[in-house]
């Protein structure tokens, strides 16, 4: 099965061709089936070749499917290869699972376009999403199972396109449509580093390959390595949202909730965590490049949280906790904590699908009739268990995970990484500490304030409040399983099956002399699991303590008087947006405005002109010759024929 592997792309590419080429001919309910059936016939592809690919020994778990060769030349050979191994089977089940939940999810979340009554439009809209959104999903797995990094590149450039087109997917809005805009451009920046870094590599080792590159590595000069490792690292911020390119990520809200859900949890904001991870071997022999990356996670993991405390929208508060569990997982792959980095991408698919679906939830149930869109402040909900029993015990559950507490997913996972962080370095494990109170705090926040105590918005709006259908309900209550769950893979000092696993990617080449790889301590790991659950239970106590048992007291507010300077820091999330669009976003408008109104008007314009011009000017003489008269043509011809003869009888 393991030379099947470019089914697991092909099919969700099939499903969006037949709906973009055919389905103007379809129902609404036909384009689900095709979009969801060809996501969950590439999961059940790659559930065999993951069954396959088990019966492999470790060290031949490193299966290339090569249809044809892709690139070839007397001095350039580069295969259409699929990576069949390991780290990329986790990958292509985590993704294409959590993605066909995401998937059936829109099928009712997107049934209605709120923005018109005519059936036909709504159904071309749908058809719009699906075609979108399969795309996504195949740009997506193409990305982990390339077998070299030209064809991961093709994945990469993929995900950013279908990024644009689904966050901007609404683009009656301006807001939508600039956000959109916002997020492919800061990721464009990103991808001209990763495309640098690929060619010094070919240049350097002859090759794209994983297999080559990884295993030349070690021959090239020291400096060699650290410098693509940092590009690569400069890609991964952006397209993972990372300091300093992150803030495309709160902006991408602006999308519809399924598109937020699969961004944030199964596909592209991974993308950079996987190429890292992928990346190892560069950066075992890079260690100046593993420390920026551990430093640029852990200062995103803290920097985003405080961000999280005092952000009023639903899905912002969601986005920063998003690009704050990233920082983690840059954090694990900077210490060298591989299997842990991806033990916490796959937790956090599933729980961050699952807050994202269910808050998808509670803004279907407060969307005004002839809006677009629904409430998502915080600030006008509450009291909404009663309404949404369903979706409120889910979120719990997710809440949970996010914030690290035993026994669900996210507590074996950020333990694991906080564990590996401390055999490194005690600050960044200090400040990763931290960063888990002030993420259960916000959590908790997030769900007090949703669903606990009265609700503050207009009472139509609240007796409207109603549980989402069974074809909404049922991806939720599946992920809300999977991050209860999931953790129970890897339990220090009674198995470790999935970092067991992992090692036939991770073990594959071997850490140069001098670096050492964290290795497993089970009676660390529960001490520092209890410091960790005393640090998340403060947080979600201090939380309960302000926004459900003393709501009525108004302590937040409270708090924020009495600190307004930094209160108003968080609350415009320190005004990076600001300073960026003060330093570059404005300076380079001017740049093209000085272009466009001077250089283009002036030069390019005017050579044109010019050109114009002077033909014209030559026009003008030639029809001076033109006089109409006939004698006047038949003088010139006698004219012209003395001349030639005089010139041939004098040669």
């Amino acid at each position: 099965m393991v030379g099947y592997l470019w089914l697991v792309v092909a099919l969700p590419l099939l499903g969006c061709a037949i709906n973009a080429i055919f389905g103007g001919a379809f129902s609404k309910r036909t384009v689900a089936a095709i979009a969801c059936g060809s996501v969950l016939l590439a999961f059940i592809v790659g559930i065999f070749v993951f069954l396959d690919l088990g019966t492999y020994a470790v060290k031949d778990q490193f299966q290339l499917s090569v249809p044809y060769v892709w690139i070839g030349s007397a001095d350039t050979h580069v295969d259409l290869s699929f990576l069949a191994d390991p780290l990329s089977m986790v990958m292509v089940l985590v993704v294409s699972g959590v993605s066909f939940l995401i998937h059936v999810y829109s099928t009712g979340y997107m049934w209605h376009p709120a923005y018109t009554t005519d059936e036909r439009q709504q159904t071309g809209e749908y058809r719009r999403f699906f075609v979108y959104l399969n795309l996504f999903v195949a740009s997506m797995l193409l990305l982990v199972t390339a077998g070299n990094y030209l064809l991961l590149l093709v994945g990469w450039e993929g995900v950013g396109l279908c990024s644009y087109l689904l966050i901007s997917f609404e683009f009656r809005r301006r807001s939508a449509m600039l956000a959109g805009i916002k997020a492919f451009v800061v990721n464009a920046i990103g991808d001209v580093a990763l495309l640098i870094g690929i060619v010094v590599l070919y240049t350097q080792l002859g090759s794209v390959g994983y297999s080559q590159v990884f295993g030349g590595v070690g021959n090239l000069q020291s400096t060699t390595p650290t410098f693509v490792a940092l590009l690569f690292l400069f890609a991964a911020t952006a397209k993972s949202a990372q300091i300093p390119l992150y803030t495309w990520l709160p902006d991408a809200m602006e999308g519809p909730t399924p598109v937020s859900a699969l961004i944030h949890a199964a596909t592209m904001v991974t993308a950079g965590v996987y190429l890292l991870a992928r990346s190892y071997p560069l950066l075992q022999h890079a260690p100046v490049a593993s420390a920026a990356v551990a430093v640029i996670g852990v200062a995103t993991a803290f920097f985003a949280a405080t961000m999280g405390l005092v952000q009023p929208d639903l899905k912002r508060v969601l986005a920063y906790s998003t690009i704050s569990q990233i920082g983690y997982m840059f954090l694990a792959i900077g210490v060298a904590g591989y299997s842990a980095a991806i033990f916490h991408l796959m937790t956090h698919a599933f729980f961050k699908a699952l807050l994202f679906l269910a808050a998808g939830n509670v803004i279907h149930a407060l969307l005004r009739p002839g809006e677009d869109i629904g409430e998502q402040d915080m600030r006008k909900m509450g009291g909404l268990h009663s309404k949404l029993p369903t979706t409120h015990w889910t979120m719990i559950i997710g809440g949970l995970a996010l914030a690290g507490m035993f026994p669900v997913s996210g507590f074996w996972s950020k333990d694991a990484i906080l564990g590996d962080a401390l055999l490194r370095n005690f600050w960044l494990y200090l400040f990763g500490l931290i960063t888990a109170g002030l993420t259960a705090f916000y959590t908790f926040r997030l769900i007090y304030m949703t669903f606990r105590g009265r609700f503050r918005g207009p009472r139509e709006l609240y007796s409207h409040a109603h549980e989402a259908p069974a074809n909404m309900l049922t991806p939720v209550t599946i992920l809300a399983v999977l991050a209860a769950v999931g953790g129970l893979l890897q339990i220090p000092g009674l198995w470790t099956i999935f970092s067991n696993y992992l090692d036939g990617t991770f073990a594959r080449f071997p850490a140069p002399q001098g670096v050492t790889v964290p290795q497993e301590n089970t009676t660390q790991f529960w001490l520092l699991a209890i410091v960790a659950i005393a640090v998340a239970g403060v947080g979600i106590l201090v939380a309960w303590q302000w926004y459900d048992r003393n709501a009525a007291r108004r302590t937040p507010e409270a708090t924020a008087r009495r600190v307004p300077a930094l209160y108003q820091l968080l609350l415009n999330k320190y005004y990076v947006d600001e300073a960026y669009d003060g330093a570059v976003v404005q300076p380079a408008m001017a740049i093209g405005q000085v272009v466009t109104g001077v250089f283009d008007h002036l030069v390019v314009d005017g050579i044109v002109r010019g050109v114009a011009a002077g033909l014209d000017a030559i026009g003008a003489g030639l029809r001076t010759l033109q006089t109409g008269y006939v004698r006047q043509y038949m003088l010139s011809m006698l004219v012209g024929a003395v001349v030639i003869v005089a010139f041939l009888l004098t040669r």
